[in-house]
């Protein structure tokens, strides 16, 4: 029987994975915007959308914070592999001064909130408001609750991910890789904390690897 929370829960799964495709593929796939550009309209609208869902299904600061000691272990032990893989791809140029500071900021920190939020954080929400009762707590259920939530990340991060043409291909695998372990810091911390401040520390790498060959930062364009 279909209650009211799933159908609101998948309404908002359908609408964050329409709409990051959407922003994703006219912005980049067909404009092919430069990412610093590209971000004002992603941010914007993302944010937007992100906005208007917290507000209609508010989340307190505890909450957010969640379990941050095991969110902080977590945090650490996923940015080990992910700053690992950001330095399998080659370097490229490096900002230098202000520069640095402002590709830090706006494409390291605040790039990476808003799609930790999206990709990571919001999906997991949206699965766990479907059970109003958490006294079960038995293992099969916790890891059943576990899987879907992951699913509902994977469903939105390829949506999103399927707007940039550099994608479209094997690279999606390391997507789904990269953003479930995101993800699973979030599962197994229960601190969503911990997935924003991953996806940010992961970006920030990339930043100082270099923006231009590093896979983390869409979008890249073939000239």
């Amino acid at each position: 029987m279909t209650t009211p929370e799933l159908k609101q829960s998948l309404t908002w799964l359908m609408l964050a994975g329409l709409i990051g495709f959407l922003v994703t593929a006219v912005f980049s796939m067909q404009l092919h915007w430069h990412r610093s550009l590209f971000l004002v309209p992603y941010i914007t609208i993302i944010g937007t959308f992100l906005g208007v869902y917290f507000y209609k299904q508010p989340i307190s600061l505890k909450q957010l914070l969640g379990h941050w000691r095991m969110g902080l272990v977590g945090t650490a032990i996923a940015t080990l592999f992910l700053i690992w893989k950001v330095h399998t791809y080659p370097a490229s140029a490096v900002p230098e001064g202000m520069q640095l500071v402002w590709a830090t900021l706006w494409i390291g920190i605040t790039y990476g909130i808003v799609d930790g939020l999206l990709l990571n954080v919001m999906p997991v929400l949206l699965v766990q408001r479907l059970w109003t009762d958490q006294a079960s707590t038995s293992r099969s259920t916790l890891l059943s609750r576990g899987l879907l939530a992951l699913l509902a990340s994977i469903f939105v991060t390829i949506a999103y991910h399927l707007g940039y043409t550099e994608f479209h291909g094997l690279s999606m695998l390391w997507v789904i890789v990269g953003n479930s372990i995101i993800t699973a810091t979030y599962l197994l911390t229960r601190s969503p904390l911990s997935a924003i401040l991953t996806h940010v520390i992961m970006h920030i790498a990339a930043v100082f690897h270099g923006m231009e060959t590093v896979l983390m930062l869409p979008p890249h364009y073939v000239i």
